[in-house]
């Protein structure tokens, strides 16, 4: 029953960090940026201890996971996610 809920809670994380992404929070940026690379990590590790590897399936998501790696610190999404976060009405601007 414990993986059934650590499962729901992990979708739940997920959902969070998702509209976070969306909506361009800094936040979402640095923990979906880490658990790309924390998985990237482990997934080599993995493949290295364990004997009996997935090989096909964990290169897919060692190829995926250094895309989405790699997308993330271009500058023109770094410069999205770091953009001012205070909300200014319609019509007005937040610069002098």
């Amino acid at each position: 029953m414990a993986p059934a809920v650590e499962l729901v809670a992990l979708g739940i994380l997920y959902l969070v960090v998702a509209a976070g992404l969306w909506r361009g929070r800094k936040w979402a940026w640095t923990l979906a940026l880490a658990s790309y690379a924390v998985g990237i990590i482990v997934t080599h590790v993995q493949n290295i201890i364990s004997p009996i590897s997935n090989w096909p399936g964990d290169a897919d998501a060692i190829i995926f996971g250094a895309i989405i790696v790699y997308y993330f610190t271009r500058r023109h999404v770094r410069a999205f996610f770091d953009k001012d976060e205070t909300i200014t009405p319609r019509g007005e601007s937040s610069g002098g």
